[in-house]
């Protein structure tokens, strides 16, 4: 049977849901050709392997279209001076004319001439005063804008972040970061400093771990978007669907909403553009106003049109040969052909679904879908609010959360919307203050008690897997 033809399955259980919903309260770019441009990460020791910066970068852009065809490329000389990155990225530069910006972050540990102090004791050789080479520091700056403008690229500098311990035992690195920022960098350790109790880096320093590259990433993108213009039309539109789209999920009505007339008026001439749209006007009037909206999208020869397949769903319209590449997205498709089967696989779908992104409201919704349709009838929300809150640094904002949560079934006309903001953050590891928590005690050496903080929580809470995964680490069951 098709999909279509399922999903008007017994008794259009869908639709027949849609048809009841309010209007989710009131009003609740690509290149012209050729291959992607490039944008260049430049760092010596922030940047170790920093690979997975570039893939958090890609993932967060690739679907928003914000920066159109676009590769993220790491660039990093750890250990080097700062003459050796300047000299790195004048060679790349001359390699091929593919690069549109170059985002160099300095001011890490390569930016003293002396001792490096995360090495152990029995590797340091000779001492020294540790003077910062802020002059040389600041002229490689210089020489890499000059470099990147010549070659047609948008020049972006800011300050390497640092942990505590960088800035309890090498203050002098604070001298050099103040120094940049005096010379136009951005501050990107403001927004770790806030972070200074959680543990991000693999020395205390400068070298980020798995979750300091995931906040990198965060603090990145707006600056990198805020320094380079929009290249044309559609990267402009694509722009302001984002900042509509977080408004959204940040619970920032007044935001949202007044973005809303400049969103429908504005030319959305591709599928993802058209689906935004679509999304953000039917988290304002409901999905029913807007389905003509939903039909009129042509997705083409793209499969991964963020929101599309799960508005078809809920429409009743044809699903297509959309694939989209959020997991949850496609968990969403399964629950759905299962709801429309009436099949008792439903439950364990929806359910398996949660198991796997606790931390993403919309697979709550899923599974709410599930037990005010097909059964047993459940009211899951309470359980899905207090696991939401042992999230933060996410895409959807508590305070939105509970606020769709008590919009049931309104919420669904959000859905779309939630999974287009959701893509900001794809592929990041979830963090939460219970977490932050278990990972200092691991940091000391007190992992049977780190792994007892992850277990702690209740019964009806649930621990994404990567969380499950460092408790095992730490402690086997």
């Amino acid at each position: 049977m098709s999909l279509a033809r399922a999903l008007r399955g017994p008794g259009g259980l869908l639709v027949a849901l849609l048809a009841a919903l309010p209007g989710c309260g009131e009003r609740l770019a690509s290149a012209q050709s050729g291959a992607p441009d490039v944008v260049l990460l430049v760092g010596a020791d922030t940047f170790a392997g920093g690979e997975r910066v570039a893939q958090r970068l890609a993932e967060a852009t690739v679907a928003s279209d914000v920066l159109g065809p676009a590769r993220f490329e790491v660039l990093a000389v750890p250990g080097g001076s700062p003459a050796e990155l300047a000299a790195r990225l004048r060679e790349r530069l001359a390699r091929a004319a593919d690069v549109r910006a170059v985002v160099a972050v300095l001011g890490d540990l390569t930016a003293l001439d002396g001792i490096d102090p995360s090495l152990p004791p029995q590797a340091r050789r000779e001492l020294s005063s540790r003077e910062p080479r802020t002059a040389e520091l600041l002229a490689a700056r210089a020489a890499m804008a000059r470099d990147a403008r010549a070659a047609g690229a948008v020049f972006l500098a800011a300050t390497a972040p640092l942990g505590r311990q960088g800035r309890i035992e090498v203050p002098e690195l604070l001298d050099v970061a103040r120094a940049l920022r005096e010379a136009g960098a951005v501050d990107l350790q403001a927004a770790f400093l806030a972070r200074e109790d959680e543990t991000l880096f693999t020395n205390g320093i400068d070298r980020l771990d798995d979750y300091g590259h995931d906040e990198l990433a965060r603090e990145l993108l707006p600056a990198l978007l805020a320094a380079l213009p929009s290249r044309d039309e559609d990267e402009r539109v694509a722009r302001l669907q984002a900042t509509a789209l977080e408004a959204f999920a940040q619970g920032r009505e007044a935001d949202w909403r007044a973005l809303l007339p400049e969103v429908e008026a504005a030319p959305a001439r591709t599928p993802r553009a058209a689906a935004r749209r679509a999304a953000l006007l039917s988290a304002a009037d409901g999905l029913l106003a807007h389905a003509a909206d939903w039909a009129a999208v042509d997705a083409g020869h793209e499969t991964d049109v963020p929101g599309l397949l799960t508005a078809r769903l809920l429409l009743q319209l044809p699903a297509g040969d959309l694939q989209p590449r959020d997991p949850v997205e496609q968990g969403f498709l399964m629950v759905a052909q299962a709801i429309a089967e009436a099949s008792p696989r439903a439950t364990a779908l929806a359910a398996a679904l949660v198991d796997s992104h606790p931390e993403r409201l919309e697979a709550w919704l899923a599974l709410q879908l599930v037990g005010n349709t097909v059964g047993p009838l459940h009211d899951w929300r309470g359980t899905a609010r207090r696991t939401l809150r042992l999230f933060d640094h996410g895409a959807l904002d508590i305070t939105q959360t509970e606020r769709l949560l008590d919009a049931w079934p309104a919420a669904l006309n959000a859905l779309p919307a939630l999974l287009c903001a959701s893509r900001a953050t794809a592929g990041q590891l979830p963090v939460g203050p219970l977490l932050a928590r278990a990972r200092r005690g691991a940091a000391l050496g007190l992992k049977p008690y780190a792994a007892t903080v992850l277990r702690s929580i209740s019964t009806e809470q649930r621990l994404p897997p990567s969380w499950r995964e460092l408790a095992d680490e730490w402690a086997p069951p």
